[in-house]
């Protein structure tokens, strides 16, 4: 007996490996498997119905003599029907251990099992054939072969997704109901055994191409899930790789600043130390070249930083015309020497939106214009509303762009008209950084131009509300610096480059310059000495802050004023300092900025 059960179990593997492509491949089978078992409740059901149905109908017409031969007193009616629910408790009580316990139960034998109870459930009904079957009655005969086939219909879609287990089920009905027909010699029952030949070879092919499309959905699930898988990982291979860029650029950003601002500072001392005109010419020239690295150094951080997410976006009530009237000064005198015109609108509106971001935008515009554009050339910038909103732009009459490359201006380092890649036309990142900072005013920036034709920049900002002109703020302008003689200043920086090279510049404008770099010996100082204004570095020594300085001075004495300085520009506390109206300068700072800066803040305090 046991070898008569190897060699079944061998035949079975044979079987299904037979029937089955996928059976080699445990994550497809697995998931036939489990969609095999998750049907058996809706297979169970019509199962019970029908055969109590089919009990009901022949009871009182069971002739086993017919078939089996046999006459006794039991009823063969219940005992098959008794079997039939008894075969469905099994498979419920698999169904139930497959969602309890699938993970740690081999998913190949709950296969086998269920290609047994698919081949004893088609015992099941081809006995009812033997049972039921009464040729003298062509009506019945039709009936029972009329539920048969609804079996094996049914089967089709419940069973096809093992195929041996269809085969198990339809083959004894199939061979059976062949033989009744055929063994009552009578020629209409013949018609019907060719029509139960055809309907099942037609089942057949159905069910082979539901078995087809059900591996087709379940390989594309499994693909997706590892596309998901995979995308994950990737999500979190790019946050990883976000979180690295953002301490990258935190560090590039105050280290490389660091030694810009330091030859800055120095370079200017230099400058006024020199009379001779060539020494001054070689001077000038070592500024140009500074300028044009710090230049490179702020643009490639600020792609970066609007990349990483970096810049958070401000928005409040403001005139845009004290913008524009800002600019206009800002560029005249450049725009003077290349003996260009810059015309702007004085028109008063106010919009609702970042001042610095919209500021940035525009600067980066002119630039581009006054770069791209020949002497004598003008460039204007019109304000006009346009519906609910403030267009801005930005024209000139330079040589204009073909319409083949207005996408590709906004894209990094690429510039039309210079191929030799002169400096003084701009780096090529000016309209790449312009297109980022639209996004986040959630604006977009459009170019109408062609060859030829100079070029239009525009793009939209929201109108101030009259809730939102409510609580309108200033944007904070620089005046024109007055006289720093005898003011005292302390002046609080870890980098010894930086502090001395601040310090030349200080006493060169008549500064009391007192000197330290850490907190402890500046709280001595403005304890000490008739400190007037504090100039700090954000980053100090023993993990200390400009911040955690600037608090401490204030609670000793407020009228003090003070700005600091650092070469980092994404720090949560920095923005905070910003929000408080505290002046925060971003290395390297040009001597001009940073007088005006003093001024400003000295002037705002001492009100």
């Amino acid at each position: 007996m046991g070898r008569l059960f190897n060699i079944y179990g061998e035949f079975l593997e044979w079987f299904m490996k037979f029937t089955s492509t996928s059976y080699l491949d445990e994550d497809v089978f697995k998931k036939q498997v489990e969609l095999f078992y998750r049907q058996i409740p809706l297979v169970l059901v019509p199962v019970i119905i029908i055969s109590s149905g089919l009990a009901a109908l022949f009871y009182s017409k069971e002739s086993p003599q017919h078939i089996l031969n046999y006459e006794g007193g039991t009823s063969y009616t219940l005992i098959w029907l008794f079997s039939v629910y008894l075969v469905s408790f099994i498979r419920i009580y698999y169904f139930l251990l497959w969602n309890k316990a699938a993970s740690s139960i081999s998913f190949k034998r709950f296969a086998e099992i269920g290609v047994n109870l698919s081949f004893i459930s088609g015992i099941q009904w081809a006995v009812s054939i033997a049972i039921f079957f009464h040729p003298e009655s062509t009506t019945d005969v039709a009936i029972l072969i009329v539920i048969m086939l609804g079996m094996i219909s049914g089967a089709v879609g419940s069973l096809s997704i093992i195929p041996a287990a269809f085969a198990a089920f339809t083959a004894p009905i199939t061979i059976y109901m062949l033989y009744a027909l055929f063994n009552t010699g009578n020629t209409d029952f013949h018609v019907f055994s060719y029509m139960l030949i055809v309907f099942i070879i037609a089942s057949s092919f159905f069910s082979r191409n539901t078995y087809k499309s059900n591996m087709y959905g379940i390989k594309l699930s499994i693909e997706n899930v590892a596309l998901i898988e995979n995308l994950q990982s990737e999500k979190e291979n790019a946050e990883s790789a976000n979180i690295a860029k953002s301490k990258f650029l935190a560090s590039a950003s105050h280290d490389l600043r660091q030694p810009l601002q330091s030859m800055t500072l120095f370079t200017e001392a230099l400058k006024e130390n020199l009379k001779e005109p060539e020494n001054l010419k070689l001077a000038n020239r070592i500024t140009s070249s500074h300028d044009a690295l710090r230049d490179l150094l702020n643009a490639l951080l600020d792609i970066s930083k609007l990349d990483a997410g970096g810049i958070e976006v401000k928005n409040i009530s403001f005139d845009i015309s004290q913008i524009t009237n800002e600019l206009y000064s800002e560029f005249q005198p450049i725009i003077t020497q290349k003996n260009q015109q810059l015309a702007i609108s004085k028109t008063s509106w106010f919009v609702f939106s970042d001042p610095m971001i919209t500021k940035r935008i525009l600067q980066n515009l002119i630039a581009n214009a006054m770069h791209h554009s020949p002497e004598d050339a003008i460039i204007i910038i019109e304000t006009k509303i346009q519906d609910n909103f403030l267009l801005v732009n930005v024209k000139d009459n330079g040589p204009g762009i073909p319409k083949e490359e207005q996408s590709n201006i906004f894209e990094e380092f690429y510039q039309l008209q210079n191929p030799e890649r002169d400096r003084n036309k701009g780096l090529g990142l000016g309209l790449a950084i312009v297109k980022r900072l639209s996004i986040l005013l959630h604006s977009e920036i459009k170019l109408v131009s062609s060859a030829g034709a100079g070029c239009d920049f525009s793009f939209k900002l929201p109108l101030a509300t009259s809730e939102q002109l409510a609580t309108k703020e200033n944007v904070p302008q620089i005046s024109n610096f007055t006289s720093l003689t005898n003011i005292q200043v302390l002046l609080v920086e870890d980098e010894l480059d930086v502090r001395e090279a601040l310090a030349i510049i200080l006493n060169r404008w008549g500064c009391v310059v007192w000197q330290t770099d850490n907190i402890t010996d500046a709280l001595t100082l403005v304890n000490q000495q008739s400190i007037d204004f504090i100039i700090t570095d954000y980053r100090l020594r023993k993990h200390e802050t400009g911040i955690d300085l600037l608090k401490a001075v204030y609670d000793i004495n407020s009228d003090i004023a003070g700005l600091m300085i650092t070469g980092e520009t994404g720090t949560e506390q920095i923005q905070e300092f910003l929000q408080a109206g505290h002046i925060v300068l971003h290395k390297p700072v040009k001597p001009a900025e940073l007088r005006m800066a003093i001024q400003q803040s000295y002037t705002k305090t001492s009100n």
